[in-house]
């Protein structure tokens, strides 16, 4: 199974290319598969099973279409209480988006002004993953959302 979503260049919009060379390439011999990065908030919905968005992850999940992120991992690591070994064990054979390094999301927080939009810093991380991977974010956060379509993830 591929640990992260493949990509190609054109699929990639050029604000992203620009602040993030290399971005979209995909690695020879990878197929693309449509693939949506999923939002901790989406995920802590999926696990309380509030509709549309249990259903909806579990359809992205039956079709192999739920990309992943290490940070989302993480907070969900963190906020386990006990019960989430099976997600944490599953979500760790799943499609990953690459993950940008600090010095790149500093670059992309201040060349878009990020500050003081009520989002966090793992939120810019997301975002920076998946403007690069030219995937989707999927959030129930609503600031994220709207920044996120902004940006055109």
């Amino acid at each position: 199974m591929r640990r992260m979503r493949d990509c190609e260049n054109s699929g990639v919009p050029k604000r992203a290319r620009r602040i993030f060379p290399g971005a979209g390439q995909a690695p020879v011999g990878r197929t693309l598969t449509p693939m949506v990065l999923v939002d901790t908030s989406v995920w802590i919905r999926f696990l309380a099973n509030r509709l549309p968005y249990a259903a909806q992850l579990d359809s992205l999940l039956e079709h192999d279409e739920a990309a992943g992120h290490d940070l989302v991992y993480g907070e969900l690591l963190i906020g386990d209480a006990g019960g989430r070994s099976r997600l944490l064990n599953a979500y760790e054979l799943m499609h990953r988006v690459p993950s940008v390094s600090h010095a790149e999301v500093v670059t992309f927080a201040q060349a878009h002004k990020l500050h003081g939009l009520g989002i966090g810093w793992i939120d810019v991380h997301l975002l920076a993953s998946a403007l690069v991977a030219g995937t989707p974010l999927w959030t129930a956060d609503e600031h994220l959302a709207k920044l996120a379509g902004k940006l055109g993830v």
